[in-house]
Formats: structure tokens, C-alpha cells, sequence
């Protein structure tokens, strides 16, 4: 007989917390983590029930991915495997499956769209904006810093400029928009716009 052990995949947002590690075989086929079937032939035409006492090193079972990092882990794709189990009845096959951690969405607190106004006087002006620290993971809540483009929304709407420019069309109304976020870990955040 052949038994097929499947990792089924899993798609989660930077951040989450998985407990892979801390799951056990009766855990992982409860929470869908992997799916075991069991055939009469190779081909696996005909279906067998699975016979847990056919196994052994089930007591041992274990996830591994190789580069993850738990809740801080980058986003991108990781394979999920499992530790091999043996069986006199059964020839084992398993088939992988790929954990996908995507960007986690940041929104940032209504003071960004605060109207700010100054005279001219040659120096640096900007405008700051902070992200809510619920959307921040791990040591980021101490890194959630942003980066600001300004515009000139009269004369030059699409183009990046310089409040310190002394050109008489430095003088008007700027949008501060917000590019993105500056911490270490960013990549791993996106600011959805509405």
C-alpha cells in the first residue's frame, strides 16, 4: 500500500503568528495543516483507510521551514516539509507545501492631513505622519517612521520639489503625500490607498 502525506499551503500577512512548530500530528491533520491518504496502488486509483498503527514516528512529527524566522520573518514564500515517518506496510511519499507571507496594510493617524502653513524664510520645512502602532510588528513599533514627497499642487502637480528652492515659484500650496515607511523591516508593509 502507499500512503501520501501532503503539506497543505498557507498564506498569512507579515506578522502573523503560526504555531507550526508547537503542533503535533493529530494537531496538524485537525487544523488542516497537512492531509494523509492512503492507496491500494501507486497509481492511486483505489483508496484505502489509513491505519495509524502502521506507522511509526508519528509521536515525533514536526514542521520544518528552512529561513523562517517566526512572527518577524520576511515576506516571500517558504516551503513547509515534515519529518520523515517509516512503515512496514506502507510505502510513504510527501509532498511539500509553501507558506506565503505577504505584506501586512499600515494606516497611519488623521494628523497627516493636517493643514500646515509657513512663510517663506528659506529653511526646511516638513510635515510628519505616524502609523497606529497596532499595525507595526515586533521591534518596528519603535522604527514606524515615513518618508515624504511634497508636490507643488498649483504649477508643478506631478513633480517632486524642494521647499528650500528660492525660485519665486517655491511660494504656494504643497500636499505632503506619503511615499512609504522607513523602518528597517518595510518591504514588509504596504499603505493601501482609498
Amino acid at each position: 500500500a502507499y500512503l501520501v502525506l501532503q503539506v497543505q499551503d498557507n498564506e498569512v500577512e507579515y506578522g502573523t503568528r503560526l504555531d507550526y512548530q508547537d503542533t503535533n500530528f493529530d494537531e496538524a491533520l485537525q487544523k488542516e495543516y497537512i492531509k494523509i491518504n492512503a492507496y491500494k496502488d501507486r497509481a492511486q486509483t483505489t483508496e484505502l483507510p489509513f491505519i495509524e498503527e502502521s506507522v511509526e514516528g508519528l509521536n515525533e512529527f514536526q514542521f520544518f521551514m528552512k529561513d523562517y524566522e517566526g512572527q518577524m520573518t520576511d515576506i516571500g514564500q517558504y516551503e513547509i516539509t515534515t519529518s520523515k515517518l517509516t512503515s512496514d506496510d506502507y510505502v510513504i511519499r510527501y509532498d511539500s507545501g509553501i507558506l506565503t507571507i505577504n505584506q501586512k496594510p499600515v494606516t497611519f493617524d488623521e494628523s497627516h492631513n493636517d493643514y500646515y502653513q509657513f512663510l517663506y524664510d528659506g529653511k526646511e520645512h516638513g510635515i510628519t505622519a505616524t502609523v497606529f502602532t497596532d499595525d507595526l510588528v515586533g521591534k518596528d513599533k519603535q522604527e514606524g517612521k515615513v518618508e515624504i514627497v511634497y508636490e507643488d499642487t498649483n504649477k508643478y502637480p506631478n513633480s517632486a520639489v524642494d521647499v528650500k528652492r528660492t525660485d519665486d515659484w517655491s511660494v504656494g500650496f504643497y500636499t505632503a503625500k506619503i511615499r512609504r515607511l522607513t523602518c528597517e523591516r518595510a518591504h514588509n508593509y504596504k499603505i493601501d490607498w482609498e
